[in-house]
């Protein structure tokens, strides 16, 4: 996971999407079904541990979430993924709205510090993040 340095433009990166869907844009729905179908993909390769499939749903999700609007990447985004998938990392996935923020990466068992090397050499902020296993839990208090 990296910060990319970049500001993030969400609100008009999203306000572009809703534009498109309200103005009955086929291609937006066609991306929406695409981004709907690699989430049932996703989940269920995490449910499986199938790490082979969450990668190739991740390479196939990462272009076509690309063409949801013209700012989801920036070219310092690109260079960002290209140095990573060099480096070693598997897949990418922007996260948020894109625009810039942070970019995950999955990485082959024992390659991670390849890939942080690599994003670090272009001066990159490599995120330290741990998985919550957990979730979040909500509790009700008594008062």
């Amino acid at each position: 996971m990296c910060y990319t340095g970049e500001p993030r433009l969400s609100g008009t990166n999203n306000w572009e999407i809703f534009k498109k869907h309200i103005n009955g844009d086929r291609d937006i729905f066609t991306l929406f079904d695409g981004i709907r179908d690699s989430a049932a993909r996703m989940r269920q390769a995490l449910a499986d541990g199938d790490w082979d499939g969450i990668g190739a749903t991740m390479r196939d999700a990462y272009p076509k979430r690309k063409q949801l609007a013209p700012n989801i990447t920036t070219p310092h985004m690109e260079k960002i993924v290209e140095t990573a998938l060099a480096g070693g990392a598997e897949a990418a996935k922007i996260c948020g709205a894109g625009g810039g923020g942070c970019i995950a990466f999955l990485c082959a068992d024992g390659h991670k510090a390849e890939v942080e090397a690599a994003l670090a050499a272009i001066d990159v902020e490599v995120l330290n993040w741990t998985l919550a296993r957990q979730g979040l839990i909500v509790r009700e208090v008594a008062q």
